[in-house]
């Protein structure tokens, strides 16, 4: 019975995509699958944490949606994994309290130590470690909202679904935790070296407890080359300080294991770590089973109603996919009651041509039917068929209405972006006009909605009066404006 009713009702997949400098790469788990298709970005695409060419990287991400199975194709969900470039995070302590009084106390925590405007930024938190009688550990995590924005725009753009977003070290300790290359009885130091500089991350009880960007540029001299001496000096110093940030947090906590993952130059970062920092051991990571990809892939296989993990977006991640889920639902019963539709309007054609062909032959083989009693037999076939052609007739404009609709709506949730979500929309094919309400961040955000209507060449009137504007207590914005449709063929 529970195996039926998950058929009717689909799972929603989220694969992991992590975007960086130079790299686009797509992790799926799914239903026993190890799907893996990566694509090198060119020079300038996303460099320093950010995204500097939109239009490229999306044409990139587009091409690597070409090359993913079709089954990844039509999902399209992914938990978008991001550089720490511009990310901060801060463990921090709270008292052991209810749940409700636990979130409430972690919400003004994060705003007391948020390092940016908070305004400005998307933050978010997770319990870390264990939970003791007096106090519970947590680790939050900022990053300016419009480098976010930015990659969330550009992955929607190609097509994807974002269920979470987060980052490289987050998704990379998790990785290496499911691969068994740290563990939560002691902490590990990870040493990640990425195309635009080595990720410093520090596993705590299995959980990120700190992370550090360490530039390329750091360890040079102004140029494009690096002295081996400055390097080895430069990075003797970053790893003693990320090992002493630690054992200050945890009072005299000791890191004795260090975590390499790089496809090279691991020959060479062992021997510093082994003469400079003899007691600790060295690993090094597969990076097909140890990767910011792996692990954003390993995220997406939790169900989202118990995500609770850092995501760094307005929304958390059930929120954010539940309108997928919705509508997957949605798609699979109307193509259920389409086709029971179509059957019983089969059955039904059937029956007449059977009724049609017994009524001809008895006419036929009565001797006493005479000719007026044909002739009503014929009018009454005949009216038959008028019916029937005319329900076929509403069938096929229910169909091909349903067709249009769904392309509008499609439409319209790709042009709303992250700060806006359409709550109703009323549709009047009559009049080829449309009526929208929908929440905002912000009036700008409407504004620039509105424009964004005002450039599509499938509409045209689009008004939006100050009247339909009124300002929640939260702060956002609910407003409704109306648009004309001069083609529904999208």
């Amino acid at each position: 019975m529970l195996s039926s009713l998950s058929r009717l009702v689909p799972r929603v997949e989220a694969a992991g995509l992590l975007v960086a400098d130079g790299l686009v790469e797509y992790q799926n788990l799914n239903g026993g699958r190890n799907e893996h298709v990566a694509l090198r970005l060119p020079p300038g695409i996303v460099s320093g944490g950010k995204v500097q060419n939109p239009e490229l990287l999306i044409n990139t991400l587009l091409e690597l949606r070409r090359r993913m199975s079709l089954r990844s194709r039509k999902s399209g969900g992914i938990v978008l994994t991001v550089p720490i470039t511009d990310v901060y995070v801060q463990p921090f302590t709270l008292p052991a309290v209810t749940s409700g009084a636990l979130h409430e106390s972690a919400q003004l925590n994060m705003k007391m130590i948020c390092p940016m405007e908070i305004e400005k930024t998307y933050y978010g938190w997770q319990q870390i470690g264990n939970e003791n009688s007096d106090q519970v550990e947590m680790l939050g995590a900022f990053a300016p909202r419009d480098v976010i924005d930015s990659f969330i725009s550009c992955v929607q753009e190609a097509g994807y679904t974002v269920a979470a977003v987060e980052f490289s070290t987050l998704s990379l300790i998790r990785a290496a935790l499911k691969a068994g290359a740290v563990d939560k009885e002691s902490p590990s130091l990870l040493l990640e070296v990425a195309p635009e500089g080595l990720n410093f991350s520090v596993s705590h009880a299995g959980c990120l407890f700190f992370h550090r960007f360490a530039a390329w540029g750091l360890f040079g001299d102004g140029g494009k080359n690096i002295e081996t001496e400055k390097f080895e000096e430069g990075f003797v110093d970053e790893v003693r300080k990320v090992v002493n940030f630690y054992s200050t947090g945890r009072q005299g906590g000791e890191i004795k294991k260090m975590v390499l993952v790089s496809p090279t130059f691991t020959e060479r970062i062992t021997q510093i770590v082994g003469l400079h920092f003899p007691g600790v051991e060295i690993k090094v990571a597969d990076p097909g089973q140890v990767g910011p990809a792996m692990g954003a892939a390993l995220r997406g296989l939790t169900p989202r109603s118990r995500d609770n993990e850092i995501t760094l977006t307005t929304l958390n991640a059930v929120e954010t996919f539940g309108k997928h889920k919705l509508a997957n639902f949605l798609a699979v019963w109307r193509d259920i009651l389409l086709t029971t539709f179509a059957f019983v309007l089969l059955v039904f054609l059937v029956s007449a041509l059977v009724l049609q062909r017994v009524a001809v032959r008895v006419s036929a083989e009565n001797p006493f039917a005479g000719n007026a009693a044909g002739d009503a037999e014929l009018a009454a076939l005949e009216a038959q068929v008028r019916a029937f052609n005319t329900l076929v007739s509403v069938v096929k404009n229910a169909v091909s209405d349903k067709k249009e609709l769904s392309g509008l709506l499609r439409k319209l949730n790709g042009l709303t972006g992250a700060s806006i979500r359409l709550i109703r929309i009323n549709v009047d094919t009559a009049h080829s006009s449309v009526l929208i309400e929908g929440v905002a961040q912000s009036r700008d955000a409407i504004t620039t909605f509105r424009k964004t209507l005002e450039g599509q060449p499938q509409f045209n009137r689009v008004n939006l009066a100050l009247s339909d504007i009124r300002t929640q207590p939260d702060g956002t914005e609910i407003f409704s404006l109306s648009l004309g449709v001069k083609d529904f063929n999208f």
